[in-house]
């Protein structure tokens, strides 16, 4: 994927960050992060209100704790290709802004089609099916 591409030259320990370097709040920290610069850059509490942002979910102090600091240690041991101007810092960004966008797309189009399936009659039947979820009936 093209963000995996430009992130290779501009913070490729972020995607360690993570179990796993996709979703909403992995897109939300490349945003905010797209270079270990801007990490080494801000204090503590700057980055821990970053992290709380970065995700709609609840997330405790203990979890916000261990990702700050795993987030300065995968950016000390980076080194950024590209200058602190570089293109390729916005086009990182743009690629993890159009990943959320299509997300929230994706998920508005599931929401409308499980609210139209609802009325269906074999829905429940599909529902029933072991490994059938909401967005497959």
């Amino acid at each position: 994927n093209r963000l995996h591409k430009v992130l290779q030259v501009t913070f490729p320990e972020l995607e360690g960050i993570l179990s796993s370097p996709k979703g909403d709040q992995y897109w939300e920290l490349v945003t905010a992060f797209p270079s270990s610069y801007f990490v080494l850059d801000l204090t503590n509490e700057e980055l821990e209100a970053t992290i709380r942002r970065s995700t709609s979910k609840r997330i405790s102090d203990q979890r916000v704790a261990e990702l700050t600091e795993k987030l300065i240690s995968l950016a000390k041991q980076s080194y950024c290709a590209v200058k602190k101007d570089s293109p390729m810092l916005e086009q990182a960004r743009y690629y993890a802004q159009e990943l959320l966008r299509l997300s929230d797309c994706r998920q508005a189009a599931l929401d409308e089609m499980k609210s139209l399936a609802e009325f269906l009659p074999e829905y429940d039947i599909l529902l029933s099916i072991p490994g059938i979820a909401e967005t497959t009936a």
